[in-house]
């Protein structure tokens, strides 16, 4: 089941419910990087709102449980990895955009770092339950 959380500021309401059911889950999240310190002075307002969504980063990570939940952190952004348009994104949602552009590609002709994202949803061997992948 795939659920779309409606931004990554809710992500850990999701995870605390599935955590307290120990419901086994995959988080899949843009790291949202921002290109400025984290301490510089006088920020704007847009660069106040880009550090709050970067830092919910490690809120994701502070809320997983180990037992039953992993994460996949997606550099730079979901959209780049999946090979979706921000356009695409923002008028069918990154899941809705990223259905319709694979579902009618054979499994064999995916881009390497959809495989990879799909093995660890299904068959996760990973030592860590934090795993980032970068688009090459």
């Amino acid at each position: 089941m795939v659920i779309e959380c409606g931004g990554k500021t809710n992500i850990h309401i999701f995870m605390r419910v599935l955590n307290k059911f120990k419901i086994p889950y995959v988080v899949i999240h843009d790291i949202d990087p921002i290109d400025f310190p984290e301490d510089k002075e006088n920020k704007t307002d847009k660069e106040e709102a880009r550090l709050r969504i970067f830092k919910e980063n490690d809120f994701i990570d502070r809320t997983l449980d180990i037992k039953c939940g992993h994460i996949i952190k997606i550099k730079p952004e979901l959209e780049t990895v999946i090979g979706i348009s921000k356009n695409q994104a923002e008028k069918q949602g990154k899941i809705g955009a990223a259905f319709f552009k694979y579902d009618e590609i054979d499994v064999n002709d995916y881009p390497d770092e959809i495989i990879k994202i799909l093995d660890l949803i299904i068959n996760w061997q990973e030592e860590n339950n934090i795993i980032e992948i970068c688009k090459k």
